[in-house]
């Protein structure tokens, strides 16, 4: 079976590695929404089983041989004009090969967009925890060494999603903050980081501090999830369905 298909793409850290399917004999168009690098696509095969031919703009194609091995992974370096590059990984699946891959890259939320910071302030304003749009878990609070986290509130609205979390750190690491990833589980499997924005922060001891973060969610985007990374510690994470939104009238 033959697709064309869109596939979200981050240049954040901790995301899974996106595949696109080859088959022998048939050519796989990938089209990058951004400026490429000058020397192209990289790709790590020293047996030179794929073929890596340039086209007009920002695409290329590729030409293997034959299928890859059952469970064979070739890595794909995109390398972009802005200086950093988007990795992917070349497989091969039986009666399944991408004819045609549009790659989106997911950008960060607009600090300049208008009502972020007024959302922003309802959450942190609010008195009590309300969980709106999206159903929490049971236990709200997660641990990673020496820092705590407890989600506060979550807001979506449209592909905006908006996370309050409160952040104690026995050390009083005022940036703590910056070891929480955001990640998006897209229908098919795919599991995607998702640029964030910290729209809003109040502290209030100096080991308490709570933060409101903005995303923006891809297309199929099945369920976001909040991480928090242990700087020697395991992760920690919060996992939150999202239920398919309900059509205006």
């Amino acid at each position: 079976m033959s697709r064309h298909r869109s596939v979200h793409v981050s240049l954040e850290p901790g995301g899974g590695l996106p595949e696109i399917h080859v088959a022998g004999g048939t050519a796989t168009l990938v089209s990058v929404g951004a400026p490429l690098a000058d020397g192209g696509p990289v790709l790590d095969d020293a047996r030179g089983r794929v073929r890596l031919v340039p086209v007009e703009g920002a695409a290329f194609l590729l030409l293997p041989a034959a299928d890859l091995p059952v469970g064979e992974r070739l890595r794909l370096t995109v390398p972009l004009a802005r200086g950093d590059s988007l990795q992917f990984a070349l497989t091969s699946v039986e009666d399944e090969v991408d004819t045609e891959v549009k790659l989106l890259l997911l950008q960060s939320p607009d600090a300049d967009a208008r009502g972020l910071e007024d959302v922003a302030r309802f959450l942190n304003s609010s008195s009590r925890e309300q969980p709106v749009a999206l159903p929490l878990l049971p236990t709200r609070s997660r641990v990673s060494g020496d820092t705590s986290v407890r989600l506060r509130s979550v807001l979506r609205l449209g592909r905006h999603v908006f996370v309050s979390l409160l952040l104690w750190d026995r050390r009083a690491d005022a940036e703590a903050w910056r070891r929480l990833r955001f990640r998006a589980a897209v229908k098919g499997g795919s599991v995607v980081a998702l640029p964030a924005l910290r729209v809003s922060s109040l502290v209030s001891t100096a080991i308490l501090n709570q933060h409101t973060f903005v995303t923006v969610l891809p297309d199929g985007a099945e369920r976001l999830d909040v991480a928090l990374n242990g700087e020697s510690a395991p992760e920690s994470t919060f996992c939150l369905p999202l239920p398919r939104e309900t059509p205006t009238p």
